[in-house]
């Protein structure tokens, strides 16, 4: 693991300057919006580093392959990412498999970027294409940085309203990044009596299925994924169940570098 740094040079390093649900899932109730159903989850990027940022979405290649469900077969899927939103100008690239035993999601660093740069990326697979996602790098590490802005949010809890405020931040064009703050997706059992929006599944989070399932069903919000395509998100770390919730201000002195160790 690499030697400790300064909060500050953590909040460097993650700052950047420019980021139908029913009780069983369905592809028709995902899809909506300009999204293909191949990527009805939409697409994201986060954890924005000088020289690289990560790049997410899932693929659905067949009917079958639910979230949750371990069904589907295994698929190709190919990255690219581009200084321009016509992708006339690639400057990273790439090609990976996906399948069921990773419910069909695809993650992966795009390096080789310039610090303190936006960029456009897309993902295709099986003759389709993505909607494009807009990104941007954090400042080089000894760059002093006059200002960043952020969104903030948390506590976002599908079954009791709805993600209107993702949808504004979403629309501005102002902002470097939005960093979520935790409680991202609740695990509680849900309440249909008096909840606004049912759940999938509709029981309390226990398995790994459980959870591929209700993280998807988040992602079926065009609020969520419209924010997920235009800012990205830098997350900390907060479990309700476990401990407080860690904000900015309760950082330790000290943090880690290891990548996905740090995140402010």
């Amino acid at each position: 693991m690499a030697s400790p740094v300064s909060r500050r040079s953590v909040l460097r390093a993650a700052g950047v300057t420019a980021a139908g649900t029913a009780a069983t899932f369905t592809l028709s109730g995902a899809s909506s919006g300009a999204e293909a159903p191949v990527f009805a989850h939409g697409v994201a990027s986060g954890d924005p580093m000088p020289d690289s940022v990560l790049l997410w979405t899932r693929v659905t290649p067949s009917p079958e392959a639910v979230p949750g469900s371990g069904k589907g077969a295994a698929v190709d899927v190919w990255w690219e990412v581009a200084e321009d939103a016509g992708f006339t100008r690639v400057v990273a690239r790439g090609h990976l498999r996906t399948g069921p035993e990773r419910d069909h999601t695809v993650k992966v660093t795009a390096g080789g970027l310039c610090a303190s740069t936006g960029y456009w990326y897309r993902f295709t697979s099986q003759g389709k294409v993505s909607r494009t996602g807009r990104t941007r790098t954090a400042p080089p590490r000894d760059e002093d940085v006059e200002s960043l802005r952020f969104g903030v949010v948390s506590c976002a809890n599908w079954a009791v309203g709805h993600f209107a405020p993702y949808g504004y931040l979403a629309g501005r064009d102002d902002l470097d990044a939005f960093i979520h703050l935790g409680d991202y997706l609740y695990e509680g059992n849900p309440n249909p009596a008096g909840d606004l929006r049912p759940s999938v599944p509709p029981n309390e989070l226990i398995t790994l299925a459980d959870y591929r399932q209700r993280h998807a069903m988040y992602k079926t919000d065009e609020h969520l994924r419209r924010l997920h395509a235009r800012h990205p998100m830098i997350a900390t770390w907060d479990d309700h169940h476990v401990g407080q919730p860690t904000t900015l201000y309760r950082l330790p002195r000290q943090l880690p570098t290891a990548r996905g160790a740090a995140r402010v």
